[in-house]
């Protein structure tokens, strides 16, 4: 039974975990852009892994950090993506 379903169960592709990835970082992104607080979806990325952003100032790190775990999207022990 195994084999005969082993084209349902195989393993997600790498790109779809940098797909979803990018759509996050967009959404995040175009939904603090609409409050005021601009970052580029390569900043969003940075803060989503961990990593300094590089254009993003303070004010806007800290917006968008306590977006993330607002919606429970900020990396934690177990965070994977």
């Amino acid at each position: 039974m195994r084999d005969a379903l082993r084209h349902m169960l195989r393993a997600t592709p790498r790109w779809t975990r940098r797909l979803r990835r990018n759509l996050t970082a967009r959404a995040i992104a175009g939904s603090n852009t609409s409050e005021g607080y601009a970052a580029t979806v390569d900043d969003v990325e940075a803060l989503m892994s961990g990593e300094e952003p590089l254009e993003t100032g303070e004010k806007t790190r800290a917006e968008l950090e306590g977006y993330q775990r607002g919606h429970g999207l900020h990396p934690g022990p177990r965070w994977r993506w």
